[in-house]
C-alpha cells in the first residue's frame, strides 16, 4: 500500500502538470505495483489516472535483465545494480562477462536428444542473443527455453566424449561463457531386466540393469505396448518403473527403453500373467494381534512379486482399511502363507469376536483388494497368561502346565512357542484355559529365550503366539530320581502282564484268522471266476451283435501311396544306412570308377560277382539283400541292360536249381541273390499297376485293421490289443475300456478339436490319434513327430499340467508302470493343448519342413517303443516278478479262461472281412483282365525254362509263379507297408498284417490243409475266405495263360515307361562305389573266376586287378 500524501504542483499553461520529487513507501517490496494518482485542488477531485510505480534494482539483479528491461522503464546498469539515476543510457551500457553457474544434467548419451538446463548470469537479454550459440561438449544445442539473463534449456545433438558448455552472447561474440564442470557423452546399455512379469493389471516395480542409465534428461520405458511409468533412476547401473495395465496375458520379446535419442532393446521376453485370484484361507480366525500363521490357496500367485494381507471395515465399497498389513510368502502359483494382521490400535478395545472382511495388496490387482462376503476372518481377543505367583517348582519328568484365558480360540499347539531359558517346550495340549508342554528333563541355564542371561539364577518361561509375547516367571527344577524309580517299577510290571495277554490273543486271533482267510480266498476266486467268464461271454455276444458292420468308407478317403522315387528307395534300401553318405571312391578316384562301370557293362563280370556271393558259405542273408539292392541300383540306370542282365541270371538259376533237385523251393526262401534280385526288380516293374489298383484297397485294409484295433485298448509296450485278428496280440488283462472324448487345441492355437481316446491309452497313444485327427488328409511324414511336441492338459484347479507317459524315475523295483488317461483323471471335454516340445530341438513347423528329407526317417514319428522288462502298461508285468510277488499279485487280482477272449477275434473279423476279402480279390484281378505285360512276360519265361530244362510237373511251375508273385512281391509289401504306402507303423499293425499276409499264402496253396480245434487260429478265422478263394488263384495262373504272348515292342514300351520313371531317382554313383568296396573284399576270388574262363574274360580279370590295385593304395 502507497502513502497518500498530497504534493504541490506547479501549473503552466502548457498541457501538462510538473510534481515536485516525492518518495513513496512500500509495505510490501514489489518490483511494480500500479497507484491511482488523482489532481486535487483544495477539496475537489479535478482528475484522477492508473499510474506504475516500479523499482529498478527489484524488476532487474543482473545486468542482462536490466538492459532487456530499459526499453520498457527508464532503468540502466551502474554501480553494480540496476537504477533509474544511472548517467549512461542502458544502450550503451556493456554488461559484465556471462557465468555460468550450473546445469544438469552432466551426461547424455551419444545419441544426443538430451535436454540440457543452464543456469548462470548475464546470459543476454533475449533468446535472440543465445539462439545457435550454446555448444555442450563441442555439440550443437538447440535453445528451446530461455529466462532472460538466468537459465537456458537446450536440446543437444550427437556427440562424443565430455567438455565444458560454452554459451557465446550476442552476435558480435564478444561475451562468452564456460562452465567449469564437464558434460559427458557417455554409451548407454541395458543389460537386462528383473521380474520379468506382471500381472494383466501392472503395478510390478522392474529393474532394469545396465550402464550409465542416469545419464540424459528423459528416460522412456516401454513393454510391447504398455507403457512402465514412474521411472526413478537410481544409480548409474539401474533404474526402476512401475508397469502399467495390460490389455490381455501375453509375452512380448520387445523392451524397449529410451533415454533421451538413445533408443535401447532389452534382451529377454517379458510376460503379462493373469491377475491372482484368491480361493480360499484357512483357518479363518485370528486374535487381535495378529500374526497367526494361514494358509492361502489361489491361482496366478506367480504373477506378482510380494504380497501382503490386512483387513477391511466393509464388504462393498467405500470401506476402509482397518488393520497393519502383513508379509506374505509365495511358495508357488497356488499356494502361499501370510501371517494375520494386526487391528488398528483404535479397535483394539471396541471390537470382540468380529469378522471383518480380507483384502490382499497385490501390486495393481484391484479384484483381491476387498474379498467380501466369500471370504471373512473372525476375530477373537488375544490369547492372555497367567504370570507366575513367585518361582514356578517344576518336575523334569512332567509337563509343564500354565493358565491363561482365550488359548484356543484362534491358536493351535504348533502356533505357541514357550521356551524354558532357551530351550523349547513343546505343546501337546490346548483348551481356553490351560496350556499343557513338554520341555527338557534337566534345568536349562539361566537365560532367555535368546540366550541373554537374567538375574536370579533361574531360566526364564517365556511365551509367543503371533505377535504376543509374554515373561510369565521364573522356573525352578526339582529332583525327580525318587519319583521316577518307583514310575519304573510299575510301569514295568503292567507293561509285562499286558504283553502276555496280548501275545496270548494274538497267537489265537491269528490261527482262526488264517483259517477263515483260507476259506475266503478259495471262496472269491471262485466267484471272480465264474463273474469274469459270464461278464466276458455277455460282452462278446453284445460285441458280436452290435459291432459286425463296415466301419465306413468315410474313414479312409484319399490314398497314401508313396511316390516311385520314395517307394524306389524304401525297396532297395530299407535295412542301409549309408545312402546319404558320400562314399571314398565317389570323391577321390572318379577314374577308378569311370573303369569299374565299365566292367559292369560286362554280363559275364556280374555273373561272376553273384556266382562269387553265392558260393560264399559266411556270406549272411543281410549281405546278400544288400548286394542285390547295389547290383539292380546300379543296373536300373540303364533298365533294359538290367532287365536283361536280371533275366539271363533268372534262366541260369533255374537251370541250376533243377540240377540240383532243388527247384521245389524256388523263390520260396530267398535266400540267394539272384532271386532277390529278380523280386526286386519284378517289384519295380509292378510300381504302376499296382499303384492304380491294388494299392487303393491295400490303403483302404491298412486304415480298416488301424479303426478296428485302435477302437478298443492296446498295450504300448507288447503291441496287444483287444481288438485284433492275431491270436497272439490278443489282450486278455481286463482293463478299463470307457471312452473319453478331448477338446484338443493345436499347435497354432486353432481348434478345439474333438478326439475320441480311452481312458487306458498312454499319452503317446493320444498324441497318435490327436495326430490322426487332426491331420487326418495329410501324410504321415508330412506331419509332426510325436517327439516334437508335448501336451498339457489345462485344469482350472490345478493350472496347465504337463502330461508323459512316465516320470522318468521309478524308486520301485521292476518294470515301470506307464501314465495314462485316467492317471490324471482326465474325463470327458478335458481341454488338451498342444505345446513345442521342450526337449526336442525341432518344432513343428520344423518337423514338416525336415519331413521332406527322408520319408523313411518317419518311423520316428510313431509311437516311443518301450522295451518290455523296463516298462509296463496293460499285460501284467508277471515275468519280471519274484515268487513271493506273484503270490501276493495272485490273490489280489481275479482270473479268467483266456479262450473265452478268443470270440474277439470273431468281433474284429466281422468288422474288416469286407476289406480284407476287396484286397484279396484285387491281388487275384477278379476285377480286371488286364494284366501287366511285364507280368505275362516273366510267367511266360518260367514256363519256357521249365520246358527247356525238362520240368513237366505244371503244378511245380504255377507253384514257381505263386512263390515269385506272392511270397516274393505282395508279402513283403504287407509285412513292410511303409514301402508301398505313407503310413505310420506300430507292433499292434504287424501282428494284424501278419494274419492277412499268411492268409494270402494260404489263397495260393495247392494243398488242402486239414483244420480242427488245434489248428492256429488265423486259419480258422479265414478259413471259408480261403476256400472261395483257392480255387481263384489257380484261375488267376491259367487266364494270365491264355493271354497273348506278349510282343517285343510291348514288354520294350513297357520298361521303357519303368526307364522314364527312373531318370531322376537312382543314385548310382554312391550304389557303385561301395560296390567297389565289396568286389575289392573279394577281388582275389572274382580275378580267378574271371582268368578260369574263356579268353574274352581275360581282360576282364587284368581291368578287375588294375582297379582293385589303385582302391588297395587308396586305402593304405
Amino acid at each position: 500500500m502507497l502513502s497518500r500524501a498530497p504534493v504541490d504542483v506547479s501549473i503552466r499553461l502548457q498541457n501538462f502538470v510538473k510534481c515536485a520529487p516525492m518518495r513513496l513507501s512500500y509495505l510490501d517490496p514489489l518490483p511494480n505495483v500500479t497507484a491511482s494518482l488523482e489532481f486535487v485542488q483544495g477539496e475537489e477531485v479535478i482528475d484522477s489516472t492508473e499510474v506504475s510505480i516500479y523499482s529498478c534494482s527489484l524488476l532487474a539483479a543482473d545486468c542482462s535483465s536490466c538492459v532487456y528491461i530499459s526499453s520498457l522503464w527508464s532503468c540502466s546498469w551502474c554501480s553494480g545494480r540496476c537504477s533509474h539515476e544511472c548517467p549512461q543510457p542502458a544502450q550503451e551500457v556493456v554488461c559484465d562477462r556471462p557465468l555460468i553457474t550450473s546445469f544438469s544434467p552432466s551426461s547424455g548419451p551419444t545419441e544426443g536428444g538430451t535436454e540440457v538446463t543452464i543456469h548462470g548470469r548475464d546470459l543476454g537479454s533475449t533468446i535472440e542473443d543465445v539462439k545457435d550459440r550454446v555448444f555442450v561438449a563441442g555439440s550443437r544445442c538447440t535453445v528451446i527455453s530461455y529466462e532472460i539473463s538466468k537459465k537456458i534449456v537446450c536440446r543437444v545433438e550427437k556427440g562424443t566424449g565430455s567438455g565444458p558448455i560454452r554459451v557465446t552472447i550476442g552476435k558480435t561474440s564478444s561475451r562468452a561463457a564456460e562452465s567449469v564442470m564437464l558434460f559427458s557423452f557417455v554409451e548407454v546399455t541395458v543389460f537386462s531386466v528383473y521380474p520379468v512379469f506382471a500381472p494383466v493389471s501392472g503395478g510390478t516395480k522392474i529393474t532394469l540393469y545396465g550402464q550409465n542409465l542416469d545419464a540424459g534428461s528423459n528416460a522412456t520405458v516401454r513393454i510391447g505396448d504398455v507403457p512402465c511409468g514412474n521411472i526413478i533412476r537410481n544409480s548409474t547401473s539401474s533404474l526402476t518403473c512401475s508397469v502399467m495395465r495390460s490389455s490381455s496375458t501375453k509375452k512380448s520379446s520387445k523392451i524397449s527403453v529410451k533415454i533421451d535419442g538413445a533408443v535401447m532393446d532389452v534382451p529377454g521376453v517379458f510376460e503379462f500373467r493373469p491377475d491372482p485370484s484368491i480361493s480360499t484361507i484357512y483357518p479363518l480366525i485370528s486374535f487381535k494381534s495378529g500374526g497367526r500363521a494361514v494358509t492361502v490357496e489361489g491361482t496366478n500367485f506367480d504373477s506378482v512379486t510380494s504380497a501382503r494381507m490386512y483387513f477391511v471395515s466393509s464388504t462393498s465399497p467405500p470401506f476402509e482399511v482397518v488393520s497393519k498389513a502383513s508379509s506374505c510368502q509365495i511358495q508357488n502359483a497356488t499356494f502361499m502363507f501370510c501371517l494375520t494382521p494386526e487391528l488398528l490400535p483404535g479397535l483394539h478395545s471396541r471390537t470382540a469376536y468380529a469378522r471383518f472382511p480380507v483384502g490382499f495388496a497385490m501390486e495393481n490387482v484391484t479384484s483381491v483388494q476387498n474379498l467380501g462376503h466369500r471370504i471373512q476372518m473372525r476375530v477373537v481377543p488375544d490369547p492372555e497368561f497367567a504370570p507366575f505367583k513367585g518361582i514356578r517348582i517344576h518336575q523334569g519328568d512332567q509337563p509343564l502346565i500354565l493358565d491363561g484365558s482365550h488359548l484356543n480360540e484362534a491358536a493351535e499347539p504348533q502356533d505357541y512357542k514357550i521356551y524354558i531359558g532357551s530351550e523349547r517346550c513343546y505343546v501337546t495340549l490346548v483348551d481356553s484355559r490351560q496350556l499343557v508342554c513338554t520341555g527338557p528333563q534337566n534345568q536349562p541355564e539361566a537365560t532367555d529365550e535368546r540366550g541373554n542371561p537374567i538375574a536370579g539364577g533361574l531360566p526364564l518361561v517365556s511365551v509367543t503366539v503371533g505377535r504376543i509375547r509374554s515373561e510369565l516367571g521364573l522356573i525352578e527344577y526339582v529332583d525327580p530320581i525318587a519319583t521316577l524309580r518307583l514310575w519304573v517299577l510299575v510301569v514295568t510290571a503292567l507293561t509285562a502282564l499286558c504283553s502276555v495277554l496280548v501275545l496270548l490273543a494274538f497267537l489265537w486271533k491269528k490261527r482262526r484268522a488264517e483259517r477263515e482267510r483260507d476259506y475266503r480266498k478259495i471262496q472269491m476266486q471262485m466267484e471272480h471266476l465264474e463273474s469274469n467268464v459270464r461278464k466276458e461271454c455277455k460282452q462278446a455276444f453284445a460285441e458280436l451283435q452290435t459291432t459286425m458292420e463296415s466301419c465306413g468308407d468315410d474313414e479312409y478317403e484319399g490314398m497314401d501311396v508313396t511316390t516311385f522315387p520314395e517307394f524306389l528307395h524304401r525297396l532297395l534300401w530299407e535295412d542301409s544306412s549309408w545312402t546319404n553318405s558320400t562314399s571314398l571312391y565317389a570323391s577321390t578316384l572318379p577314374v577308378t570308377l569311370a573303369q569299374f562301370d565299365a566292367l559292369l557293362s560286362s554280363k559275364q563280370f556280374i555273373f561272376s560277382i553273384v556266382e562269387t556271393a553265392e558260393s560264399e558259405p559266411n556270406m549272411s542273408l543281410g549281405e546278400k539283400s544288400m548286394l542285390s539292392s547295389l547290383l539292380v541300383a546300379v543296373l536300373l540306370r540303364n533298365f533294359q541292360y538290367c532287365t536283361d542282365v536280371v533275366l539271363s541270371l533268372l534262366r541260369a538259376h533255374i537251370a541250376k536249381s533243377v540240377h540240383a533237385g532243388s527247384s521245389d523251393i524256388l523263390f520260396r526262401k530267398s535266400d540267394s541273390v539272384v532271386e532277390k534280385m529278380v523280386s526286386k526288380w519284378l517289384t519295380i516293374c509292378l510300381y504302376d499297376p499296382i499303384s492304380q489298383f491294388q494299392a487303393n484297397k491295400y490303403n483302404t485294409l491298412f486304415k480298416a485293421l488301424k479303426y478296428q484295433t485302435e477302437r478298443g485298448p492296446v498295450d504300448a509296450v507288447t503291441g496287444n490289443a483287444r481288438y485284433t485278428i492275431n491270436e497272439a496280440k490278443l489282450l486278455r488283462e481286463i482293463v478299463d475300456c470307457s471312452y473319453v472324448d478331448c477338446l484338443v487345441t493345436n499347435l497354432d492355437g486353432r481348434g478345439p478339436y474333438t478326439v475320441r481316446a480311452i481312458a487306458c491309452d498312454t499319452i503317446s497313444q493320444l498324441k497318435q490319434k490327436i495326430l490322426d485327427h487332426v491331420f487326418k488328409r495329410t501324410p504321415h511324414s508330412q506331419r509332426p513327430a510325436i517327439t516334437s511336441f508335448d501336451l498339457e492338459l489345462i485344469c482350472p484347479s490345478r493350472g496347465r499340467v504337463l502330461l508323459s507317459d512316465y516320470s522318468g524315475s521309478n524308486s520301485l523295483k521292476g518294470p515301470t508302470k506307464l501314465n495314462t488317461l485316467s492317471h490324471y483323471s482326465i474325463t470327458n471335454n478335458s481341454r488338451i493343448a498342444m505345446v513345442p516340445s521342450e526337449k526336442g530341438s525341432s518344432n513343428y513347423r520344423d518337423s514338416l519342413a525336415d519331413s521332406g528329407k527322408s520319408s523313411w526317417s518317419s518311423l520316428d514319428r510313431s509311437s516311443p517303443v518301450y522295451p518290455p522288462g523296463r516298462f509296463c502298461h496293460l499285460n501284467s508285468p508277471s515275468r519280471t516278478l519274484t515268487m513271493e510277488k506273484k503270490k501276493k499279485i495272485d490273490e489280489s487280482i481275479p482270473k479268467s479262461i483266456p479262450e473265452v477272449y478268443l470270440t474277439r477275434l470273431l468281433t474284429s473279423k466281422g468288422t474288416v472281412q469286407k476289406y480284407i476279402e476287396d484286397f484279396l480279390e484285387s491281388v487275384l484281378f477278379l476285377e480286371s483282365s488286364i494284366y501287366p505285360p511285364i507280368l505275362k512276360r516273366v510267367f511266360d519265361l518260367l514256363e519256357e525254362e521249365a520246358a527247356r530244362n525238362g520240368v513237366s510237373d505244371h503244378q511245380l511251375v504255377q507253384q514257381w509263379k505263386s512263390n515269385l508273385y506272392v511270397l516274393r512281391v505282395w508279402v513283403h509289401l504287407i509285412k513292410n507297408p511303409k514301402i508301398l504306402l505313407d503310413v505310420s507303423e506300430s507292433i499292434s499293425q504287424d501282428g494284424n498284417l501278419s494274419v492277412v499276409a499268411q492268409t494270402l499264402v494260404d489263397c495260393f496253396s495247392f494243398s488242402e490243409q486239414s483244420l480242427g480245434a488245434h489248428s492256429p487260429s488265423s486259419r480258422l478265422l479265414f478259413a471259408k475266405e480261403v476256400a472261395r478263394l483257392r480255387p481263384l488263384s489257380s484261375d488267376l495262373f491259367r487266364r494270365i495263360r491264355r493271354q497273348p504272348p506278349v510282343s517285343e515292342e510291348t514288354f520294350v514300351e513297357s520298361l521303357n515307361d519303368v526307364a522314364n520313371d527312373l531318370r531322376d531317382c537312382t543314385r548310382s554313383t554312391v550304389a557303385l562305389s561301395e560296390l567297389l568296396t565289396w568286389v575289392r573284399g573279394n577281388g582275389v576270388r572274382l580275378i580267378e573266376d574271371l582268368r578260369d574262363c574263356t579268353r574274352s574274360t581275360v581282360a576282364l580279370s587284368e581291368l578287375l586287378t588294375w582297379v582293385r590295385g589303385n582302391g588297395v593304395r587308396l586305402i593304405e
